[in-house]
């Protein structure tokens, strides 16, 4: 037997977290969301407390260091209603652009591969409390120098709601 949250749960989630009132459906308000690259081999399964493996510094860039900083999302407005037992879904609008400015974000050997989600853009934020969740990078890429650019394209990062 499946289990997991009903469909408008999982839709009244994804709205409370981009703060969006569409389709009548009443959502709090929604807070700013942050991305931050992070160069890790493996998220490890603790990594949903937001502390485990997600260091300003060591396994993401430092902030404030050759230009990075944690860039601000703008989501959908909308939820897509999903059938039963399929995820709710929400994607970014705009392109997520991080560049490095004076030197590099990584070395060669640390390419970028996954995005992290925060609600902060203070280095102490990678508390579970400050933690949204993590998407993986399709094409991991080393920031290696000044002047590299690493966009994620508008409706390049989806994060979803799954039921089971």
């Amino acid at each position: 037997m499946a289990s997991g949250y009903g469909r408008r749960v999982r839709v009244d989630l994804q709205k409370w977290l981009i703060g969006s009132t569409t389709g009548g459906t009443p959502a709090a308000a929604g807070t700013t969301c942050l991305a931050a690259l992070c160069y890790i081999a493996s998220p490890g399964t603790t990594l949903d407390d937001g502390s485990a493996n997600a260091t300003p510094g060591t396994t993401e860039p430092g902030i404030g260091t050759n230009g990075y900083s944690r860039q601000t999302l703008t989501w959908n407005a909308t939820v897509s209603t999903p059938s039963n037992d399929a995820a709710a879904i929400n994607q970014n609008t705009g392109a997520i652009t991080f560049t490095s400015s004076g030197g590099a974000f990584t070395t060669a050997a640390n390419a970028l591969n996954y995005v992290f989600l925060y609600l902060s853009s203070a280095t102490s934020s990678t508390t579970e409390a400050n933690y949204i969740g993590r998407a993986v990078i399709a094409v991991p890429q080393a920031v290696n120098a000044a002047g590299i650019t690493l966009t994620i394209a508008s409706g390049g990062l989806t994060m979803s709601m799954v039921s089971a």
